[in-house]
């Protein structure tokens, strides 16, 4: 099984659009959270979690939920492979 988390997931949405690090973090501090590229980097590899208003921020830039709402007992972000053994 395959899980894709948060950090693939963005790092995904952020490739698709062609940014660098450096652009994404520069659009996020245009709204506001002081975030720089290697902030960025240590989302994309699972080494920090960002605050919540920079999760926010960062579903609100790219449009779609990225961290589960973390309010509910939702589980699973993204998709889910099942491969049979």
């Amino acid at each position: 099984m395959i899980i894709v988390k948060p950090s693939e997931k963005l790092k995904v949405l952020r490739t698709r659009r062609h940014w660098t690090q450096e652009e994404l973090a520069e659009r996020i501090r245009e709204k506001g959270p002081k975030v720089y590229q290697g902030t960025v980097s240590r989302y994309e590899t699972d080494k920090e979690e960002p605050d919540s208003l920079v999760k926010e921020t960062i579903q609100n830039i790219f449009g779609e939920e990225i961290w589960a709402d973390e309010t509910t007992s939702s589980v699973g972000i993204g998709v889910v492979y099942d491969n049979a053994e």
